[in-house]
């Protein structure tokens, strides 16, 4: 059997991320009282990223790749 790599929608960002890059994977599921709420992948969270950067260089409002950031 196979241990399924999943987080919880309140463990940090930087585990996710750790998970990602040792396991090479591309995305995880995410679960909220052992229910499945979503999937995270790297392409989101680069998104998510670089839209802080943009904000903290002075930007009230971003959108990337589609996503709307406030």
């Amino acid at each position: 059997t196979i241990e399924v790599v999943r987080f919880n929608i309140n463990d940090r960002l930087a585990e996710i991320i750790t998970a990602l890059e040792s396991n090479r994977f591309r995305r995880v599921p995410i679960e909220s009282q052992d229910k499945l709420v979503g999937i995270i992948s790297r392409r989101d969270i680069i998104t998510y990223l670089f839209a802080i950067e943009l904000q903290q260089r002075g930007h009230e409002t971003v959108t990337v790749g589609g996503k709307y950031f406030d």
